[in-house]
């Protein structure tokens, strides 16, 4: 009920919906060190966009999901990144990867 105030008053969830087709768990980003490429297996059918941020926060690439396995290809300096999938309203998945060349 807490959790429900705080969203309601700050618009920021406190947990994610797991009523999903596909386990969250079950999503994988391969390679992991990636360099210019990476592919993410087992997206939820949900899934509308998936958006790679750096650590900062900003916004490196945002591409629409066609299928439940996505090539995305990024051309960054080495470092930590996450990838997020959501459904063009809530996030469904966050999953952190590291680009090494």
């Amino acid at each position: 009920m807490a959790a429900d105030a705080f969203e309601s008053l700050t618009g920021c969830a406190t947990s994610i919906d797991n009523n999903q087709d596909t386990d969250l768990e079950d999503i994988i980003i391969y390679p992991n060190p990636a360099s210019n490429h990476f592919t993410i297996y087992n997206i939820p059918p949900s899934a509308q966009y998936i958006t790679v941020y750096n650590v900062l926060g900003k916004t490196i690439l945002k591409k629409t999901v066609t299928r439940t396995q996505e090539t995305v290809i990024i051309n960054v300096p080495n470092g930590i990144y996450f990838c997020e999938l959501n459904d063009g309203e809530k996030i469904i998945s966050t999953k952190k990867f590291i680009v090494s060349e």
